[in-house]
Formats: structure tokens, C-alpha cells, sequence
């Protein structure tokens, strides 16, 4: 599970430091300090990940974001004289309990439970990944595209092992196909069993000429990565099952032994390394793979709207594809086109219909009092804006996703992260105050189903701030929410420079670490 982010080097974003996305992610800040670039930084990875480029990032989408190119995203700040020449992404990663690494060709473990952090860093130049850094159980793993050398770092001893990459897969963003399986059968690439080879090679001098190599890899296949602590506990573990005395002997010395077993531990990681890879990929894809984005100016309401035969199972950016998803969503499913009906009700006081027409379909407002419909071009630009947000949300609170490649590795619901910029947009100060306690209430729901929901919102709407505070001081103390709530203050140090800070809400609803006279008018320009 991702939980936190680090870019370097995007537009005005120098260095963000570690952020913390957490379910209800604020951004805000003035204008032109960088809080478009980072919540954009969002949908530009997930549109780099579902597209086959001949690039790691895909620039543009038309469909999405439109970041121009390399040239034009790479930051212009000189820092210390010097510009840097490639774009930093590092995520921090919780891992699913039950993905275990190690040398056997099983990946998936039900009856381990095992959770650890994994830091991933990716140095993206025009054309390629140029170098990736990982660090994982306190060690620390360079792979080096260009010069095609891994580095493992274990303590103050470092391992260097050279490679050739065949080619690329996942459009560049990921490992090259050297850390990919060979076939799906025996799941190990051809750097992978090399590095095995030497991993039994390197145990077999300690052991009788007669025992196999069978013999030494069941041994070995039955060691996972962890710490150097648990390992110590592993050795000692597989020192009483060993089949062989000088198995037992072997774990015994490199127990003792602190340089051997530095050595081996590296040897363990360079078989692994596909593996690693394999978490990795996992993992940010499941993050990326089911994330909507709602970008700042949604599409006007028309009065007719064609009918077309496609089955709609998300938004789009715009919102342009919205009455095609609720007529989809009323014909297909009466049962949940009522649900979303009460739940537009219960939550704003709005309801909302489609309905065809001579092969046309028109999109209505219902007036609850009189229940006469309107068309939703003759009742104001904030509907047409807020709906697309609303389904979004309906759709989240109810877990659905729009698929999710990875899924199986992880919960039954996955990963759901939902980007809207300026939700506020057209919308009077009581309607933005229901908008923000529906995001409140739908990370609720979200934690107590037990789903992983992520909402990323930028605003310069202090009604929603305030009236979140509201809500956090109407809640039972001992519940916690507001440590679901993370609030990014974006302030420009120049044009090309962006700093950010952070500000939260405490128990009893009052801001901290907020700077005053934020939303003040600032009157010296």
C-alpha cells in the first residue's frame, strides 16, 4: 500500500519531501505555487502506466493531463548553481502481509503474515529510467540502467554485480525485462537464477562433495528477506531442521560471522531481485490503476445529449461522459440508479434524472417540493459542475472500483484514489460546505468497510476548511478521524520553487501549524 510521495525536480515542485497521502488529502495555497503540478502528478502517472509508450512518462493525454514534455516539466530552479537533469519519483510502500520475498517460485503466501516498508526511488531522464534506488529491511539495492551495474549495500559493506538488459517492458517506468520472469511456470528471470547459482555455489564449499544441489536449494528457498535481526532467527530455525550436518554448520558459522553473512543476505537479494521488482510493480500499479481525476472546469450541461451503446464504468476528467453513465447505470441497474437517487438526496438535498427521448437524452433537475423536472441547462453551471464529483463519491462510498490488474494480492476492494481540482468551483458557500462533509463522511464509510479510499483535493475554498473543522469537533474524541485528514500548505519561494508545509486539524477541530492570515487579502501588489 502506497503511503507516501516524494517528487523531485517536477516544475516548480524542487523537492517536496516525503507527503503523506492520506484518505483526506487538502491542498492548498495561492496561485502558481505548485499545488496543480503536484495533484496532476497523479493522473499523469497513472496515464503513464496504462499506456504503452515508447517513453517512462507519457506527457500528454487528451483524456487527462497535458503536461507538454520532458523538457518542459523538468524543474527550471538552479539550486546551488547547478540544474538538475532528471525528474525524482520515490514512493514509500507498506506491503501487503502476504507477499513474501524470497528465492522460492511461489510469491504468494497465504499462511505468512508479514508486513514491511519498502522506499522506492526512480530517476527519469527524457527517454528512459536512468537509475533506481530501493531500500528494503534496512538494506539499500542501486540498479544503475546506465552504466548496468547493481550495487547492494548491507551496513558499510557494499556488493557490485554487472547485467545486460534484453529490452524494456512497462513502457520504461518499471525494471528493464531483466527482472522479469523467463516464463510463467518457473516465475525465475535469467539474472535471478544466475545469482541463485551462486548462492548455492557459495554454500557448497562448507558442505560434503556428495550433497546435491537440490538438496542445498530446498534448504535455501526456505530463507525470506526481513531484518538482521529476524534473519539471525531464521538462521538459528533452519540450524535445527537442516537436513544435513553441514547445512547445520554452515548457518551456524555464518551466524557468527557477521561479514559471511552480509555476504550471503547480498547474494539473497540479487536472487530475489525479480521479486522485489514484482512487489513494486504491484503496488504502484494498484495505486494507479483505479485513480479518477476531475480536472477544474467540468463540462456545461446541454440540453440534448446522443444516445450511444456504450457501457460507462467511469468518469471521465470532464465529466462529459456523465449522462451517458447514468442512463447506463438507470437501464442496466434500476437498483442502483435508485441508491444513487436517495443518496444525492440525503447527502445535498438534490435529485437528479435521465431520460431518452426520440433517440436523444436529456439530463433533468428534480424539485423535490413540486417534483417537476428541469432541464439541467436551465438551472445554473453548479450542477453541471458538482455531478460529476458525486458520482465519483457515490461510487467510492459503495467500494466499486473501475478495475484493479492487482487485486488479488491484495484486499478484495483495493486501492481507490479520487484527484478533483477546485470542487468549489460555482458552487454557493452551503452547497461547498455539504461537498466537504460528503468527501468526510465518505472516508468514514470508506475505513469502516475496510477499503482503501485516498482523496486529493486542491481549493481555495475556506468554507470547506472551516466547516471541516466543524465536523471533527462534532466527532466522538477517542475516534481519531482527524489523524485522516492531512492539510498541504503550498507557498511559492520563487516562481520556479515551491515550498510546502503541513497544517492538521487536533481532536477539538482547531487548526495547527496554520498559517495566519491565510485567506486574508493580501494587499502589496
Amino acid at each position: 500500500m502506497l503511503k507516501d510521495i516524494r517528487i523531485r525536480r517536477l516544475r516548480s515542485l524542487w523537492d517536496t519531501d516525503f507527503v503523506h497521502i492520506a484518505p483526506l488529502t487538502i491542498l492548498v495555497g495561492k496561485n502558481r505555487c505548485g499545488k496543480s503540478t503536484f495533484l496532476r502528478s497523479f493522473p499523469l502517472l497513472a496515464q503513464s502506466l496504462q499506456t504503452n509508450t515508447s517513453e517512462p512518462i507519457l506527457w500528454y493525454d487528451k483524456n487527462s493531463v497535458d503536461f507538454g514534455s520532458f523538457d518542459e516539466s523538468i524543474s527550471r530552479h538552479m539550486e546551488g548553481g547547478e540544474k538538475g537533469d532528471d525528474i525524482n519519483f520515490q514512493f514509500k510502500i507498506i506491503t501487503d502481509k502476504k507477499m513474501i520475498v524470497n528465492a522460492s517460485p511461489t510469491f504468494y503466501h497465504d499462511d505468512m503474515m508479514i508486513e514491511y516498508p519498502i522506499l522506492i526511488s526512480k530517476f527519469i531522464n527524457k527517454s528512459s529510467l536512468v537509475k533506481e534506488n530501493i531500500e528494503i529491511f534496512g538494506y539499500f539495492i542501486e540498479i544503475d540502467c546506465v552504466s548496468k551495474k547493481i550495487k547492494i549495500k548491507i551496513g558499510d559493506e557494499e556488493y557490485i554485480e554487472s547485467f545486460y538488459i534484453r529490452e524494456n517492458f512497462n513502457n520504461g517506468f518499471f525494471l528493464p525485462i531483466l527482472m522479469e520472469p523467463s516464463n510463467e511456470k518457473n516465475r525465475w528471470s535469467p539474472f535471478a537464477r544466475s545469482m541463485f547459482d551462486r548462492l548455492v555455489n557459495f554454500v557448497r564449499p562448507e558442505l560434503h562433495k556428495k550433497t546435491s544441489s537440490e538438496t542445498i536449494s530446498r534448504s535455501l528457498m526456505k530463507f525470506y528477506l526481513s531484518s538482521k535481526e529476524e534473519f539471525d532467527e531464521q538462521l538459528v530455525k533452519q540450524m535445527r531442521v537442516a537436513q544435513t550436518y553441514g547445512l547445520k554448520k554452515f548457518y551456524e558459522q555464518i551466524l557468527n560471522n557477521e561479514k559471511e553473512k552480509n555476504k550471503f543476505i547480498s547474494l539473497m537479494l540479487l536472487s530475489t531481485i525479480d521479486k522485489i521488482s514484482e512487489v513494486e510493480r504491484i503496488e504502484i500499479n494498484s495505486f494507479y490503476d483505479n485513480l479518477t481525476y476531475v480536472a477544474p472546469v467540468r463540462a456545461s450541461a446541454e440540453r440534448y445529449y446522443r444516445v450511444q451503446g456504450l457501457a460507462i464504468d467511469k468518469i471521465d476528467p470532464l465529466g462529459i461522459n456523465v449522462p451517458l453513465y447514468l442512463y447506463d447505470l438507470k437501464t442496466k441497474s434500476k437498483t442502483r440508479y435508485k441508491e444513487w437517487t436517495s443518496w444525492t438526496k440525503e447527502n445535498f438535498k438534490l435529485k437528479f434524472d435521465i431520460e431518452q427521448k426520440f433517440g436523444h437524452l436529456s439530463l433533468y433537475y428534480v424539485d423535490e417540493e413540486t417534483d417537476n423536472k428541469y432541464n439541467l441547462s436551465d438551472v445554473g453551471f453548479g450542477y453541471s459542475q458538482i455531478l460529476p464529483i458525486l458520482i465519483n463519491l457515490w461510487s467510492a462510498e459503495r467500494g466499486r472500483m473501475h478495475g484493479n490488474r492487482y487485486r488479488k494480492y491484495r484486499n478484495p476492494f483495493g486501492t481507490r484514489t479520487i484527484t478533483i481540482e477546485q470542487p468549489e468551483l460555482h458552487l454557493h458557500p452551503a452547497m461547498q460546505a455539504n461537498l466537504i462533509k460528503a468527501f468526510f463522511n465518505t472516508i468514514l464509510v470508506a475505513t469502516q468497510k475496510g477499503f482503501d479510499l485516498r482523496i486529493i483535493i486542491e481549493t481555495h475554498s475556506e468554507t470547506m476548511i472551516n466547516y471541516l473543522g466543524r465536523l471533527l469537533s462534532e466527532q466522538d474524541n477517542t475516534v481519531g478521524v482527524e489523524s485522516m485528514i492531512n492539510i498541504l500548505v503550498f507557498d511559492s519561494e520563487t516562481p520556479d520553487k515551491a515550498n510546502i508545509s503541513t497544517s492538521f486539524f487536533s481532536k477539538d477541530g482547531y487548526l495547527e501549524n496554520w498559517p495566519i492570515g491565510f485567506f486574508d487579502p493580501d494587499w502589496d501588489f
